[in-house]
């Protein structure tokens, strides 16, 4: 009888301790961030006789309570083409509204329509490395609102590497000509090196706002 009461004890404490920790694990699920990490190997387009990177950033810029213009970042190669048409890849930061734009040189897309991060489908392809996502060697600094660009020159394919913090889980989804997320993001990183592991960009945005953004020496400011 005393070897049944203690089984049954132990028992009862494990689907209590159970219980707690179920119970523990649902609360914390509304509030838990999804991660996007990924690396890809992406063609540089050619463009006026060479191949060229252009990175581009610019701080957030609010109208009332809302973003006018998410804080963002991206890379882009090849003859533009209005909108998103020539980006490589992109990371924003912040709850975007209905109306949020992104500003990309000569023409500005929203985020409605494109996503908070977005990767170029035609050109590249995922894969296992990882490059750091560092600023080191690489000049440059915090972007302002109205944006700072670099053009790079480059080798036919280089490593590009995006990790975004989500303020939800999500994947990226693929879209005709990107695959992307809608989810708003809380920071993101994005860099892109040489297949040698030369540092060509690095540039990161936060919910607060801000961006940075940072190139290699031989890169002319744009």
């Amino acid at each position: 009888m005393l070897v049944r009461a203690v089984v049954a004890s132990v028992a009862t404490a494990g689907l209590v301790c159970a219980a707690l920790l179920t119970g523990s694990a649902a609360r914390a699920e509304p509030g838990a961030a999804g991660v996007i990490d990924r690396t890809y190997r992406c063609a540089v387009f050619f463009r006026g006789g060479t191949y060229l990177l252009d990175s581009r950033a610019h701080a957030g810029s609010r109208v009332d309570a809302g973003w006018a213009r998410l804080p963002y970042a991206g890379i882009r190669s090849g003859v533009f083409s209005g909108e998103a048409g020539n980006l490589v890849a992109w990371v924003t930061s912040g709850k975007p509204t209905p109306s949020s734009m992104i500003d990309q040189d000569y023409d500005a897309f929203p985020v409605k329509t494109y996503g908070t991060v977005g990767i170029r489908r035609e050109g590249c392809r995922e894969v296992a490395t990882r490059i750091p996502l560092s600023s080191a060697g690489l000049r440059g600094g915090p972007a302002p609102p109205l944006g700072d660009s670099y053009e790079c020159y480059a080798p036919r394919q280089v490593l590009v590497r995006v990790r975004a913090v989500l303020a939800a889980p999500a994947v990226l989804r693929r879209g005709e000509d990107f695959s992307t997320t809608h989810v708003p993001v809380r920071e993101a990183k994005l860099a892109a090196r040489t297949l040698a592991g030369k540092a060509l960009v690095y540039a990161d945005v936060v919910e607060s706002g801000k961006a940075r953004l940072f190139a290699a020496r031989g890169c002319t400011v744009g």
